[in-house]
């Protein structure tokens, strides 16, 4: 194929490019490198060869105590020597709750003239515009000419709208990030409380569930279920094993049980279940003898058991603690099946 017929490749559409110059380019830029419009925060970009690099937003009530200290570290992030890559220019960006009026001076001129300077002096970045975007308003914050920029400034929502027509490659997509009190509030939000004649059925379920009086039995019904949880296999099964789930609730009822969960989970089933017979017996007899030194040397023969244990106790006891201390194993016993409910 000569280099006369040879298809010659097609020239890109060269988008159009955002002047950050401009309130609702500035705004569009933001709100697509989140996923969300910030409130009551600082935003920085920096800019470097025509592109936007660096990018932070911090807490405006962070820096309410000192605006100075906060302003000097906001531009060390920005423009420090770890920062990467480094700006050659900056815009700032002050989101509040309310829109712009001649008293937010008060409130930030500290803050934006400190970061300005340190950006310039130490790091000889320029900051080249300061926005104040609040309510549906966002003005030039630097500008205290009412007549060149009257309060409380531009629409918010008509300067987005015509930046996102003429910039579309900034729109945010749909399912973007909320922003962090959203997140927050909806982590907060409480579950739908299950109905009545679903604790009704639970209730049922649970009163007659299996049972067994031995901790061995519950733990090992708990650590399998535990066991299960940190595979691959997805935790709802619980929600389908409906006789397992119900065992596991009715023993919630015993604060033996309560109290070792965390063990369970955290350091495995035998240091657990021996924790467990250990401090069952010290409450029965607080003032009879400890029996640590004897549990480390193995005894498990009848002139060794403590006042007040059967052999049988005392054997599976010392038998669970040499096991937590010389091997590395699974949560739940070998075999991995409670004595009286096997899970499905």
């Amino acid at each position: 194929m000569t280099a006369e017929n040879a298809p010659r490749s097609q020239p890109q559409e060269k988008l159009p490019s955002a002047h950050l110059d401009r309130p609702g380019d500035a705004l569009a830029l933001v709100q697509h490198t989140f996923g969300y419009m910030p409130q009551e925060s600082l935003v920085l970009i920096g800019l470097a060869g025509g592109s936007s690099g660096g990018h932070l937003r911090v807490d405006l009530a962070g820096g309410a105590a000192d605006p100075y200290a906060m302003a000097r570290q906001c531009a060390e992030w920005l423009a420090g020597p770890h920062s990467q890559p480094s700006p050659e220019t900056a815009i700032a960006l002050l989101f509040t709750q309310h829109a712009p009026s001649p008293l937010h001076s008060q409130l930030y001129d500290g803050l934006v003239h400190t970061l300005a300077g340190c950006l310039d002096s130490e790091y000889g970045v320029e900051l080249l515009h300061v926005w104040h975007a609040g309510g549906d308003a966002v003005r030039n914050y630097t500008c205290r000419d009412e007549t060149c920029c009257p309060y409380p400034g531009f629409s918010i929502s008509a300067e987005l709208d015509s930046s996102l027509e003429r910039l579309p490659q900034l729109t945010v997509r749909a399912g973007a990030a909320a922003g962090p009190a959203d997140l927050l509030d909806e982590f907060l939000t409480p579950v739908h409380a299950p109905s009545e004649a679903s604790q009704r059925v639970v209730r049922r379920m649970v009163k007659t569930a299996a049972a067994s009086e031995s901790v061995e039995d519950e733990l090992t019904l708990w650590g399998e279920a535990l066991s299960r949880g940190r595979g691959s296999e997805p935790s709802m099964w619980l929600h389908t094993a409906e006789e397992a789930a119900a065992s596991m609730l009715r023993t919630l009822a015993r604060k033996r049980v309560r109290d070792a969960l965390v063990p369970l989970a955290s350091v495995g089933y035998p240091a657990a279940v021996a924790g467990t017979l250990f401090h069952e017996e010290l409450r029965r007899d607080p003032g009879g003898p400890r029996v640590s030194k004897t549990v480390n040397s193995g005894a498990d023969s009848p002139r060794d058991c403590p006042r007040g244990w059967t052999r049988r106790r005392w054997t599976a006891f010392c038998r669970t603690t040499q096991t937590a201390g010389s091997a590395q194993r699974d949560p739940v016993p070998t075999g991995g099946e409670s004595k009286f409910l096997r899970l499905c």
